[in-house]
């Protein structure tokens, strides 16, 4: 019977599941780009679990001790360390399959205006929930990000 210490392990698991099994279909080829995926994720969970480390410690974010497993580092469970590895393998898999499903360039057109547009929601969305730290914090910092990334592409 299951268990529901195993929920968020079964749905890391199953996360990565589908994503690493296609990653060796032979159109998207996304294994060929592993070595150059590797060190972003890194990279980027380096960062994000700081910052969950921090927030987690400051008792602004926590874990449900019935959906996760026991062993804990830095207050967080092995599940969301893991978080940070999966969940970009998975973007970086959706990036690769609408990169070859789509024509060149389709989106091309309306990225400043879809990057401006979700800037500006994240700000509006992080203002909103101000007292909500962590969810301003996370929507603030994107969005602002966004928009100034793409004022400085154009």
């Amino acid at each position: 019977m299951f268990q529901a210490k195993y929920t968020y392990l079964l749905l890391m698991l199953g996360s990565l599941t589908y994503p690493l099994i296609q990653s060796f279909e032979h159109r998207v080829k996304m294994y060929t780009r592993w070595r150059d995926m590797f060190p972003a994720i890194l990279i980027t969970a380096s960062v994000f679990t700081v910052w969950d480390v921090y927030f987690t410690l400051e008792g602004v974010w926590s874990f449900s001790a019935t959906h996760t497993l026991s062993p804990r580092l830095a207050g967080m469970p092995l599940e969301e360390w893991s978080f940070f590895f999966v969940i970009p393998y998975c973007c970086f898999f959706v990036y690769f399959v609408a990169n070859y499903y789509l024509k060149a360039g389709v989106l091309e057109r309306y990225q400043f205006v879809i990057a401006r547009t979700l800037g500006a929601l994240l700000v509006v969305l992080g203002a909103v929930y101000f007292t909500r730290v962590y969810t301003s914090v996370a929507c603030l910092g994107a969005g602002v990000l966004l928009l100034f990334l793409s004022f400085k592409k154009e």
